[in-house]
């Protein structure tokens, strides 16, 4: 979760012992300030470079820990660059009779998040004047590079409202941001869907598949000033798959016309808010979240009802 910024080999870096980097080659790698990945040369699978596990069949790690009854927070990371390969958590203790078995479904939970993921990109290599083609489903530019990733209410986004102007104006380059998360509808029907940015932005919803996804509300384009698009759209009632997308570039010119404050806001109008304009983040963000709840591991009534107080 460090700031990964591009750089020249030096003493160092990794690159020093990767013969593309030593010659400014990059095609292949990724080098930053802590160091070279050469991907054609390491096999990350096994995270152990060229003496890695990759191709030698499947490896198992174990290790042991005391837990209290109760819930614990887990994360589990995976990492697979090709090839038929998988990944096995198992545990065994005083709830599986020792027995060494898959961690079942009824064990498993996910908290949800009211709230967005966000995500922060430089993109001063790109200089864009557009967002990304839509087409490309919520890809970022051939050569951005991740800030940083962040729970967020998507609150005080709008141009000059604050939080997000101060935060686009302190890193002071051009940026893409995109939020992405679920939306609720509670009444079914017509909505008009409106974007306020400076400069682009756009709103997408996702159907079931790839394929469902498409551009709601697009703003896109460099602005003198924010300005607003808006558009109808029929929605049902539930959880809808959204992607904000904004991207900010700053002014060249040591005098602008217009005062041009950065960011993006997002409201809908309709059913749900008695025709009034509200943001989608309304009711304190209670209306996005990152997690569809339909689709939440959880344990069964049954399995409560059997726990033992």
């Amino acid at each position: 979760m460090q700031n990964m910024r591009k750089n020249r080999v030096d003493d160092g870096s990794y690159g020093n012992q990767c013969g593309e980097c030593a010659q400014g080659i990059y095609v292949d790698c990724f080098v930053t300030d802590w160091g070279c990945e050469p991907f054609s040369l390491w096999q990350l699978e096994g995270d152990g470079g060229l003496s890695g596990t990759c191709n030698s069949g499947p490896v198992t790690r174990s290790s042991k820990r005391w837990l209290e009854a109760g819930l614990h927070p887990l994360r589990i990371e995976y990492f697979q660059r090709g090839g038929d390969a998988k990944l096995l958590f198992r545990y065994s203790g005083p709830d599986t009779q020792e027995n060494m078995i898959v961690v079942p479904r009824q064990k498993l939970g996910f908290p949800r998040y009211i709230g967005f993921m966000k995500e922060v990109f430089d993109v001063s290599e790109d200089d864009p004047t557009m967002l990304p083609p839509a087409a490309n489903l919520g890809a970022a530019y051939p050569n951005a590079r991740l800030l940083y990733r962040m729970d967020d209410n998507f609150q005080n986004t709008g141009p000059g409202e604050g939080d997000l102007s101060d935060e686009v104006e302190m890193l002071a380059r051009p940026l893409y941001i995109r939020w992405h998360g679920y939306f609720l509808i509670a009444n079914g029907g017509e909505y008009i869907f409106r974007i306020r940015s400076d400069d682009g932005g756009r709103l997408t919803m996702g159907g079931r598949g790839l394929g469902g996804e498409s551009a709601v509300v697009t703003n896109d384009g460099l602005q003198e000033g924010a300005s607003t698009q808006d558009f109808r759209l029929f929605m049902l009632p539930g959880l809808h798959p959204v992607r904000i997308e904004f991207f900010w570039k700053p002014d060249a010119s040591p005098v602008v016309s217009v005062e041009r404050p950065p960011g993006i806001q997002v409201l809908y109008s309709g059913f749900d808010t008695g025709g009034y304009f509200l943001s989608v983040a309304r009711d304190r963000a209670g209306r996005v979240t990152q997690n569809e709840f339909d689709c939440e591991l959880r344990p069964s009534r049954a399995v409560w009802q059997n726990l033992e107080i």
